[in-house]
């Protein structure tokens, strides 16, 4: 799923998984990956928190391996540069 704005998408993404877990299909809920952005201020050097970095290659890492079965992220994140495919079958 593609949200308007990152706010929109860490919401939507936790309605989805809390939707799941409610009609009893935890094992679904945990298989949608939240896709983060590289938030910045326009303040400060450009430096992504490590937490978004972590999500963002598990999220990645676990498309690419099949145990993701959806993802909700921004159009913003989504138009990000990634790591090239090799890098994440190690």
């Amino acid at each position: 799923m593609i949200c308007a704005r990152s706010d929109d998408a860490a919401r939507m993404h936790q309605d989805v998984r809390a939707f799941l877990t409610l009609l009893g299909k935890p094992e679904l809920a945990a298989d949608f990956e939240f896709f983060p952005g590289w938030e910045h201020s326009p303040y400060r050097a450009f430096n992504p928190s490590l937490k978004n970095r972590i999500r963002r290659l598990r999220a990645l890492q676990r498309i690419r391996s099949g145990e993701a079965r959806g993802l909700v992220t921004d159009a913003a994140s989504l138009a990000q540069r990634c790591p090239p495919v090799a890098s994440l079958e190690a």
